[in-house]
Formats: structure tokens, C-alpha cells, sequence
């Protein structure tokens, strides 16, 4: 099993999704705001290969929320 994140910053994972070839696995976790990549080709052995920042949006409310949003 691979670490998902930093337990200090309790990532929960809300989003797994595996790829057709069942070779990748996507995991976007809440809390930490990363999505990260394994390659789960040998299940035994996962491998993180590559994690990302999601975007933060912010609220309508603020003036300059268009500035985020397309």
C-alpha cells in the first residue's frame, strides 16, 4: 500500500479512479488539495508518479473571483 499524503494534514481521499488498463490509479484528496498518480502496474508494489496542486477557487462573494474562473 502507498502513503496517500501527510497524515499531519489528514488527506481523505474523494476521488479514486483507475485507468482502462488498470496500470494507473488517480487519487485527489481533499484536506491537502493534491492529486496524485500511481503506477499500480505490480499491485503489491504501488509507486507514486506524480502529484499536483489542485486550483483553489475562491467564493463568488470575493471582487475578484473572475480572475479564477473561465
Amino acid at each position: 500500500m502507498a502513503d496517500v499524503g501527510d497524515p499531519a494534514k489528514l488527506p481523505v481521499p474523494v476521488d479514486i479512479s483507475l485507468s482502462a488498463d488498470d496500470r494507473t490509479l488517480f487519487v485527489d484528496a481533499f484536506m491537502d488539495g493534491m492529486t496524485r498518480v500511481f503506477d499500480v502496474s505490480d499491485p503489491h508494489k504501488p509507486k507514486q508518479i506524480y502529484g499536483s496542486w489542485h486550483r483553489r477557487e475562491r467564493e463568488p462573494s470575493t471582487p475578484s473571483w473572475k480572475q479564477f474562473l473561465f
